[in-house]
């Protein structure tokens, strides 16, 4: 696990999301990458999006210099093929367990959310769910 910083907040947030998801999903059952690999659709794929972050409450203390960071982490599955449905549920059930049961040091997981859709990239019929994990820092 990568040491959460303040300093390099997003690049460790990422770093940290991607090697919990690549340490516990099988390679046999998705790749997980930065980006979607549209040469490749007939591959389940698990794709960490670049982070969202936001700070707030500035008057926490008197010195207002604690705040409150949120970040957003957007994770895509993507799944084709005639058990493409049985596949993203799968996938998603293993992703949500992935985060609701390992702890990243330094954040605190505080919301997750799971939406699915359907897209033709390149004419490919292709599912897919994005999960977003709200974490916040102090």
């Amino acid at each position: 696990m990568v040491t959460i910083l303040d300093s390099s907040l997003r690049q460790n947030v990422w770093e940290s999301v991607y090697d919990l998801a690549t340490t516990s999903i099988a390679t046999s059952d998705a790749i997980v990458t930065a980006a979607y690999i549209d040469s490749q659709p007939q591959l389940n794929q698990v794709v960490i999006n670049p982070i969202d972050k936001s700070e707030n409450a500035f008057t926490v203390d008197t010195t207002r210099n604690v705040t409150t960071k949120t970040i957003v982490v957007n994770i895509d599955i993507y799944t084709k093929g005639k058990d493409s449905s049985k596949n993203i549920d799968i996938l998603s059930d293993k992703v949500e367990n992935i985060f609701k049961t390992n702890q990243i040091d330094g954040i605190t997981l505080i919301s997750f959310s799971s939406n699915f859709g359907f897209i033709y990239p390149n004419d490919n019929k292709v599912k897919l769910n994005t999960i977003t994990l709200t974490f916040m820092r102090r």
